[in-house]
């Protein structure tokens, strides 16, 4: 019932936000059982938050944001619980171990150099929506929809006897938190007032995803409260159904002639067709993907001569016969690489290399290779990587072990 979903499914084909949106459910989960509960399943927010960081690294930074203020605006309820304040202390520590493969690599590749990312092309001010943007029936981004917030007005007007209940609580945070978040993704929100790192949601209705959520169980929490037989629950989902196979064909069939993109059969026998860089955030700092050659990769010698490669997933091996001060690889250079020259008695030895010229390709210093021989340019990774990718593992498996261990001691008793 999100138009932000069904484009971002259909039209965008946004795979990682998709992915991280699947797991947002836990977060929200794991923010009731912190608020209202005594937060028994520290697990939702480790598992969720762990999934969302390998997904989607902005919606990665929206959910902090919104998880952080939720805490911030419920704290009567758990600041006097330490033994709650330390169990989510612990699953922060144990989301950071997991992750660690993750952010500390990105943090070694900044601290290394800038990328694109580092010069916002969005302006998030420009990109705000008016509100009556928002609610359009108009197949595009940033248009958020009117199926959920017309569940959501039917469900304010319905009286519940239950307003006392820590669900009837929660629903009535959650609706809070979604109209909250719509208005932060409108004109109305000074969006030139934040803070210029905020630039890195790019647009605001990045927001779009945990709005979804906190709304959509909101409705969920009412339907539940309302209909406590199995067969009016069963009723209420039946037709929550159907609105939402109506709203699905609604907004796909408003403008379905202006997103769908029919290919010639031999389009991708064409190499300039076969990838795409889209913007660019993860490129080094001013290297335009738009001057990126399209064409037949080349190697090069300091002559411009052209050099025989065999490229193999992400190694590609140099033949090399003619001494030269230096190799030109088509490669954009990022921390990590190597590249070792293979003489014929197979003995081996690193060569230095470089970024070079506008692009930041590798440069390879052969000044002092005088065999023949050939030489292999692959990603190797750097310490840092390895060493976080192990930490990572090794707290996957050390909560393995703690779940199993947790599940046979309750078992034997």
């Amino acid at each position: 019932m999100s138009q932000y979903n069904i484009v971002t499914l259909y039209h965008r084909f946004a795979l990682g936000e998709i992915l991280a949106f699947a797991f947002l459910p836990f977060i929200i989960y794991g923010l009731y059982n912190f608020i209202y509960e005594k937060f028994d399943k520290p697990w939702l927010f480790v598992l969720g938050f762990t999934c969302v960081f390998y997904s989607h690294t902005i919606t990665s930074v929206v959910i902090v944001i919104v998880v952080f203020f939720a805490l911030i605006f419920s704290i009567r309820h758990w600041y006097k619980d330490f033994k709650r304040i330390i169990r989510l202390l612990i699953s922060a520590g144990i989301t950071v171990l997991l992750t660690c493969g993750l952010w500390m690599t990105i943090f070694e590749q900044m601290l290394h150099r800038k990328f694109g990312f580092n010069h916002p092309w969005a302006d998030t001010v420009g990109n705000s929506m008016s509100p009556g943007k928002l609610f359009r029936l108009q197949y595009d981004v940033g248009i958020f929809g009117f199926s959920i917030i017309l569940l959501c007005f039917v469900s304010i007007f319905i009286v519940s006897k239950k307003r006392k209940t820590k669900q009837y609580q929660a629903m009535r945070w959650l609706m809070i938190i979604g109209f909250i978040l719509l208005f932060v993704t409108t004109t109305l929100f000074p969006w030139d007032k934040t803070p210029r790192f905020l630039e890195i949601i790019q647009f605001p209705w990045r927001f779009f995803a945990p709005i979804t959520i906190c709304l959509s169980t909101a409705v969920g929490i009412i339907s539940c409260l309302i209909c406590t037989e199995e067969k009016y629950r069963n009723i209420s989902a039946a037709i929550f159904i159907v609105f939402m196979v109506v709203s699905v064909q609604a907004h796909i069939e408003s403008s379905l002639d202006k997103h769908v993109v029919m290919y010639e059969e031999n389009t991708f026998d064409n190499v300039e067709n076969t990838f795409k860089l889209g913007l660019g955030e993860w490129m080094p700092e001013y290297v335009n993907s738009a001057h990126i050659p399209r064409n037949e990769p080349v190697v090069t010698d300091q002559s411009g001569n052209e050099l025989y490669f065999e490229k193999e997933s992400i190694k590609t091996t140099i033949d090399y016969y003619d001494p030269c001060e230096f190799i030109d690889v088509p490669l954009l250079y990022y921390k990590g690489y190597s590249a070792v020259f293979i003489d014929e008695d197979d003995k081996r030895r690193e060569l230095p290399i470089s970024e070079n010229g506008p692009l930041k390709t590798i440069r390879i210093d052969c000044s002092g290779v005088t065999e023949q021989g050939e030489i292999v340019v692959d990603y190797t990774g750097t310490a840092a990587q390895k060493i976080s990718l192990f930490i990572s593992c090794a707290a996957f498996f050390a909560v393995i072990v703690f779940l199993y261990y947790n599940y046979r001691k309750k078992k034997s008793r």
